[in-house]
């Protein structure tokens, strides 16, 4: 189990740009040996910036297993572009 932080916000410029715009919306899933979900929806053209100081798998087109989500490295974040609103992040333990 850990402390995963997520971070959705708004790229600035093309190319999904490593600067954000306007204030971000942040919430902390405890990572454990099922999936989690957070409880933040995403909105138009948002990202989030995934982190914890373990590696876990994210994602964010549904519930999170280690053959359908993104690998998170430990103490490494990872942006994760949402396809549609209403998306939430699931995350679960290495």
């Amino acid at each position: 189990m850990a402390s995963v932080y997520v971070t959705f916000s708004h790229p600035m410029g093309p190319n999904n740009s490593p600067v954000r715009r306007g204030a971000g919306r942040s919430e902390v899933i405890t990572s454990g040996a099922t999936a989690a979900s957070g409880l933040l929806t995403s909105t138009t053209n948002e990202i989030a910036t995934i982190f914890c100081a373990t590696a876990v798998y994210a994602s964010v087109t549904g519930e999170a297993a280690p053959a359908s989500a993104h690998y998170v490295p430990a103490g490494i974040p990872l942006d994760i572009a949402f396809t549609q609103t209403g998306q939430t992040v699931s995350v679960i333990d290495v």
